[in-house]
C-alpha cells in the first residue's frame, strides 16, 4: 500500500504542478485575446473619429463616455516624423466622471489633414486590471490543484479500503474452502 500513496502522491503533485505551470500561458493567451479585442474596438473609434475630424463634421457626446474617451491634438511635423503613427498601449488615465485613474488601453494615431497639418488621436478605453487578473488567475488554478491533490488523497484512501476489504473477502472464502467436511464451528 505505500508503494500506492507513493506513486499517487508524486502524481498529484506532478499534476498539480502542470496546472499551476499551465496558468502562465493560459494568462498571456487570455490577455492577447482582451488586448486584441480592445484594439479592434479602438481602430474602429479611431477611423470614424478621424473621417469625420476631416469631413468637418462635428463629434457628437455619444462618443464621450464613461467607456470611450479620445483626445485631439496638433503637433508638429518633426513630432510626427520622430513617432509611430499607430501606437498601442497600457497606461493609467484620468477618469473625470470617477475622479480617479484607472488601466486604460490607449491607440495613438498621428494623421495629417488636407492642408498639411498633423494632428494626434488619443483613444482609450478601461481595460481589465492586469495585477488582479494574474492574482484570481493563480488563486483558482492553485484552488483546482489543491481539490485535485486532496481528491486523489481521498480517492487512494477509499481504494485503500476497498482493496483491503476484498483481500479480507478473498481471503476468507479461501479458508471456508480449506475447511475439510464435516467440521463444524
Amino acid at each position: 500500500m505505500k508503494l500506492l500513496h507513493h506513486i499517487s502522491l508524486r502524481l498529484s503533485v506532478l499534476m498539480a504542478m502542470l496546472i499551476l505551470s499551465w496558468s502562465i500561458p493560459f494568462y498571456y493567451a487570455l490577455i492577447d485575446e482582451v488586448n486584441d479585442e480592445t484594439d479592434d474596438s479602438l481602430e474602429k473609434m479611431s477611423e470614424i473619429i478621424i473621417k469625420r475630424t476631416l469631413a468637418g463634421e462635428e463629434l457628437e457626446e455619444a462618443f464621450i463616455s464613461n467607456n470611450n474617451q479620445f483626445t485631439i491634438r496638433d503637433v508638429s511635423a518633426e513630432y510626427a516624423a520622430s513617432h509611430d503613427h499607430i501606437r498601442y498601449e497600457d497606461r493609467e488615465v484620468y477618469v473625470k466622471e470617477m475622479r480617479e485613474y484607472e488601466s486604460a488601453r490607449m491607440l495613438t494615431t498621428i494623421y495629417c489633414d488636407d492642408d498639411g497639418n498633423f494632428h494626434e488621436l488619443e483613444v482609450y478605453t478601461p481595460h481589465i486590471e492586469k495585477d488582479d487578473l494574474r492574482e484570481t488567475i493563480f488563486k483558482w488554478m492553485l484552488t483546482l490543484a489543491l481539490i485535485l491533490l486532496f481528491g486523489t488523497m481521498l480517492l487512494n484512501t477509499t481504494a485503500k479500503c476497498a482493496l483491503m476489504q476484498t483481500v479480507k473477502f478473498i481471503s476468507g472464502a479461501e479458508m471456508v474452502k480449506a475447511i475439510p467436511d464435516g467440521i463444524i464451528f
